[in-house]
Parts: structure tokens; sequence; C-alpha cells
């Protein structure tokens, strides 16, 4: 199942909520927020990392994500 969802619907407790689901997620952010490119995907849109400012994650714990994610380990 592929969930889109556009920009004036986004937040992290949804978007878990979705994940929990087993959904695959496309979503529109607004445009403040500060995703983290990983690479340019083939229809040249690209994949990204945002993480939760809530939470309050260290710079070494946020690289940590960043780099499972660019590896494609599941974040969840």
């Amino acid at each position: 199942m592929l969930l889109l969802a556009d920009r004036g619907f986004y937040s992290f407790y949804v978007w878990g909520q979705a994940r929990r689901s087993g959904a695959q997620l496309a979503r529109r952010v607004q445009a403040g927020l500060r995703p983290y490119w990983l690479r340019d995907l083939d229809d040249r849109s690209w994949l990204a990392v945002i993480t939760n400012p809530a939470v309050g994650l260290r710079r070494s714990q946020k690289d940590r994500l960043r780099e499972d994610a660019g590896q494609g380990r599941d974040l969840d």
C-alpha cells in the first residue's frame, strides 16, 4: 500500500501510525522543514531523513540515524 499525503497533514504522530500499518509513505511537507538529503531517485525526486525536533536528539544521534537511513536500514 502506498499512502500519499499533502503538506497540510504532516505530523510525526500520524507518520508513525501510517508506518506501523505497513504502508509505504510519500509526503509533501511545509517549506520551512529542513530534511537531510540522502540521495536522488530515478524519477528526479529525492530521499531524505527528517528527525523529530521534540525528541531532542544530539548531533551524533542524528548522524547515526542518517547513516542508517543511507544504508537502507529501518529507522522505526
